[in-house]
């Protein structure tokens, strides 16, 4: 089974969240809707290829359940606990709730 690849962006200065249309790493561009320009404009966030307990799909960035952040760190997505900064995985978070989280927050700063 493949994961879906796909992006979405925070764009820094209008605190805008936008679906990408194109990505250049090779020249350090991105394009959305009415922008066109520097990847360093934006914050990119890559989707987990998981949903929450209502479908809605999680992307990098996003505050789940009040308690944590989605942040990519060793080659796997994780939760980082946004008091005290202790990682769980995903799959160990769905175990120990038998629930899959909630989307509260749909950006925030790690």
């Amino acid at each position: 089974m493949t994961r879906e690849i796909k992006f979405r962006a925070w764009l820094k200065t209008n605190k805008i969240m936008t679906e990408i249309d194109k990505i250049d790493f090779i020249n350090n561009e991105v394009a959305f809707g009415f922008y066109e320009g520097s990847i360093d404009a934006v914050e990119l966030m890559q989707y987990t290829g998981l949903k929450d307990k209502n479908g809605k799909e999680i992307y990098e960035k996003m505050e789940i359940d009040n308690k944590f952040i989605v942040d990519f760190q060793n080659g796997s997505y994780i939760l980082r606990n946004i008091s005290n900064n202790d990682i769980i995985y995903f799959h160990d978070y769905i175990k120990q709730n038998e629930k899959l989280p909630e989307i509260t927050r749909e950006y925030s700063e790690i």
